[in-house]
């Protein structure tokens, strides 16, 4: 939706050690975030790649990248390390997420295998899975009715609850907040 004015991200930090992948947010600009699940090494190197290919756009065109663009761009360079042996594929999942100029919010999740897509509501990390389809049709129309900051935090919270099947408490999670409000 064009007239959407906020996006909203959560992050369960409850189970951070060294042996789990590591999740990251780095905010590309004022409408642009990327959020990075993997090794802490792979994930600093795909942002610096992501990092690279914005500011080129910028040189090249004079204007921010577009996200959709950046998704495909980065999608590209995960498929072609996949190809070739020069290089093993980066161990990073990416979720692009911003309020684009033209489109609106947009979220995009690229795989270490070249796969790309675009979502109203997604998931990285082990329970993923559960974001089932119940879930997500619930959730889809509970934002259908109202796309406010209020409504679109609170979606994600009952989203995130469902998903982690246990009571959320407010130090173990991590909020990111695009509005154009």
């Amino acid at each position: 939706n064009k007239d959407t004015v906020s996006l909203v991200m959560f992050r369960n930090k409850k189970n951070e050690n060294s042996l789990n992948p590591v999740f990251k947010f780095f905010a590309l600009n004022n409408f642009i975030g990327t959020f990075h699940s993997g090794f802490q090494s792979d994930i600093q190197m795909k942002f610096k790649e992501i990092t690279e290919e914005s500011v080129k756009y910028f040189q090249k065109f004079k204007s921010p990248i577009s996200m959709d663009f950046l998704a495909k761009k980065i999608s590209d360079m995960n498929q072609t390390f996949t190809q070739y042996a020069y290089m093993r594929p980066l161990a990073v999942r990416t979720v692009i997420l911003g309020i684009d100029q033209e489109s609106g919010p947009q979220i995009f999740k690229c795989e270490p295998s070249g796969f790309c897509s675009s979502h109203e509501i997604c998931a990285i990390g082990e329970k993923e899975s559960f974001l089932d389809p119940w879930i997500l049709n619930n959730a889809t129309q509970k934002l259908k009715k109202s796309y406010n900051f209020f409504h679109s935090t609170k979606a994600a919270l009952w989203i995130l609850q469902k998903i982690l099947r246990y009571k959320l408490i407010q130090e173990e999670i991590e909020v990111i907040i695009f509005s154009k409000e």
